[in-house]
């Protein structure tokens, strides 16, 4: 696998992760942990969707390698 092909699977590693983020901490329920954590969440959500994170799925590396 070249150097290019192993950049885009860690992008689309990291997508995914942020995507996971984002879904956790949809989950919380914030009315049961403090005003600066409900604030700091929010934040995050925030910052999240102004990325404006693509649909990916991760192919296994023999099929990102031959793309």
């Amino acid at each position: 696998m070249d150097d290019t092909s192993i950049r885009i699977e860690k992008v689309l590693q990291l997508v995914e992760d942020l995507k996971d983020i984002e879904s956790n901490l949809r989950t919380i329920n914030v009315e049961k942990i403090e005003d600066e954590e409900a604030i700091l969440i929010m934040a995050i959500l925030d910052i999240i969707a102004a990325i404006k994170l693509p649909d990916v799925h991760i192919l296994p590396q023999n099929i990102i390698g031959e793309a």
